[in-house]
């Protein structure tokens, strides 16, 4: 199921959708690409079963490497992502505005890594990838249809 948003392709869910690929690259161009293969084995055991055999520690660092990441592409330090910052970490703006919730066209650290958790279900989802969640995917996610519309 997919809906626009902002004009961009987004899907219905919880919270704010980004799809990416999140196959690993030598050097990343979306935000899908710069995730860390380990976050990504993590959260797609935790979104196939429901849970993980990960420790608090465990899901700790993956924050903290979400907020280094951020840091990292945060060439002012003013705790904000700017559209310039994105485009010269990334190369594109792909992924941008579908995580900038409140449309300021900056992105807080919050926002950052809310999208990078929802880019990780969308990959888990859409076990096809391509780029839509169909009901019999969503199925087998959640063992029936019930949200999906």
């Amino acid at each position: 199921y997919q809906r626009r948003v902002r004009g961009t392709v987004g899907y219905t869910m919880a919270e704010p959708a980004v799809a990416h690929d999140l196959s690993p690259t030598a050097e990343p161009k979306t935000l899908g690409e710069a995730m860390d293969p380990t976050d990504r084995k993590v959260l797609e055991q935790m979104l196939k079963t429901g849970k993980a055999n990960v420790t608090r520690d465990e899901w700790m660092e993956m924050y903290d490497h979400w907020r280094q990441q951020f840091a990292e592409i945060d060439q002012n330090n003013d705790k904000r992502l700017t559209k310039a910052e994105w485009l010269a970490k990334y190369g594109n703006l792909d992924g941008f505005e579908d995580m900038d919730l409140n449309g300021d066209e900056e992105l807080t650290q919050e926002e950052y890594e809310d999208g990078m958790r929802t880019s990780a279900e969308m990959s888990a989802l859409d076990t096809n990838q391509d780029g839509k969640i169909s009901r019999e995917e969503w199925i087998a996610r959640y063992g029936s249809d019930k949200g999906f519309d």
